[in-house]
């Protein structure tokens, strides 16, 4: 019988990770639940959504043992439950021998057995003493040619091509040429076999649709043909979330506030905001008012801000700094502030969103009221969060899930624009 063990990485990096394996037995070391009755109680201030997170889970196992699912049970050392152990689990630095000593005595019992993880180094120690483990992959995600696919048609295509460069659209036939996977607000880059040429079109409701690769705003110019199509994309009314993804210097900040100032009378503001990973969801230990707490991890958007508005300068005084903020109806707020909020007619961006958990980046959406529209832009290489990586955070898993939808739009950018430099260090460090 095949089973596995779910230690507590586990279930406060997806709750419903109890819920993932289907007919496999789940095992939940009892040990682990002390650990989740400890995370609980911890004062918001010092785990701010793990706590929550471990209501949910500890939830969770008690509905599925309530209803009897005979796919979970929680297990112990031995036959009987020592008091002694449990004690010791209070103290978390026994949290994981004690796991680790229930997974070995559970591996004897099953055929197929897997304790799964996200701390690497009891994964370390479990292949150490030939004890089966790996990663939790339920939620892991993978993105291939994000947003965009080129294609060099044929001759007959290419005619069709043409003539839609012209008429403005096209009907998409499968047997026109292969592409790979196609989703609504896909971009399709044809290159011409002849000449080299290109065009750019958009794959909406069975149609190939022309792109302007002119096409650009008052304080910003598309760059390249990916900028291009991600500009589209940030103008386009009826697309309500977009996701961005690329290294730094690729321009994902600069382009959403350029689309969002160039919108200003279709939004009645701009709302900025990014995790603030380094010290939780709680930033009231920093000295100031809220945008002064926030202006060291905000500085990205002054940096484009400073490339954008004629009226920005960096080596103006913070109240000139306000003024522009209040000029741009410019609103900067913190992401644990967002996810109580309602917002409505709102250009919202998201900045380091690769930062953020599925249910995290769930409640931040939600947020979004009748005409906003959201912009994520992110990383999805570069993950500051502990429990995270480039497959399993919430950018990826929006993506995913979204990326068929008539309302989502995503791109992502390769060439950076910044500078020489950084678009070697990028790619090389």
């Amino acid at each position: 019988m095949k089973a596995v063990l779910l230690d507590t990485s586990i279930l406060i990096h997806d709750p419903e990770s109890v819920c993932s394996y289907g007919d496999t037995k789940v095992l939940i070391p009892i040990f682990v639940i002390m650990e989740l009755d400890l995370l609980k109680d911890a004062p918001k201030k010092e785990k701010g959504h793990i706590s929550h997170l471990a209501r949910k889970a500890s939830s969770l196992i008690l509905s599925k043992m309530e209803s009897k699912d005979e796919n979970l049970e929680v297990v112990s050392l031995g036959d009987e439950i020592s008091l002694k152990d449990l004690d010791q689990a209070s103290q978390i630095r026994y949290i994981d021998l004690l796991i680790l000593q229930t997974a070995m005595e559970q591996n004897e019992k099953y055929s197929d057995f897997t304790l799964v993880s996200k701390d690497v180094n009891l994964r370390i120690i479990c292949e150490s003493v030939g004890l089966k483990s790996e990663d939790y992959s339920a939620d892991r995600r993978d993105t291939h040619n994000v947003g965009i696919v080129e294609v060099i048609p044929d001759d007959q295509l290419e005619k069709q091509i043409a003539e839609a460069y012209w008429q403005g659209a096209i009907r998409y036939e499968d047997h026109m040429c292969y592409v790979g996977e196609l989703y609504e607000n896909k971009y399709i880059k044809f290159i011409s076999h002849g000449t080299g040429k290109t065009h750019l079109f958009i794959y909406k409701d069975g149609s190939l649709s022309n792109v302007d690769k002119k096409l650009r705003v008052e304080k910003a110019k598309p760059r390249n043909i990916e900028q291009t199509a991600c500009l589209d994309l940030l103008l386009d009314s009826e697309i309500q979330l977009v996701a961005i993804l690329g290294k730094a210097g690729t321009g994902k900040t600069f382009l959403a506030l350029a689309a969002a100032l160039e919108q200003q009378t279709n939004y009645s503001k701009i709302v900025l905001s990014k995790p603030v990973v380094d010290v939780g969801n709680g930033i009231g230990f920093l000295p100031g008012s809220l945008s002064e707490k926030l202006e060291p991890w905000m500085q990205s958007f002054f940096d484009n801000l400073d490339q954008i508005s004629p009226y920005w300068d960096v080596r103006q005084s913070e109240d000139s700094r306000g003024e522009l903020l209040d000029k741009c109806n410019i609103e900067i707020q913190p992401i644990h502030s967002i996810r109580g909020r309602s917002l409505k007619n709102a250009f919202m961006i998201i900045d380091e969103a690769q930062n953020l958990t599925k249910h995290e980046i769930k409640s931040v959406i939600t947020r979004a009221a009748e005409g906003t529209k959201v912009v994520l832009l992110g990383d999805p290489y570069q993950i500051d969060h502990p429990y995270l990586d480039s497959k399993s955070n919430g950018l990826i898993h929006v993506i995913e899930r979204m990326k068929n939808q008539p309302i989502f739009g995503c791109m992502e950018l390769h060439r950076s624009e910044r500078s020489t430099l950084s678009d070697i260090t990028a790619d090389l460090l």
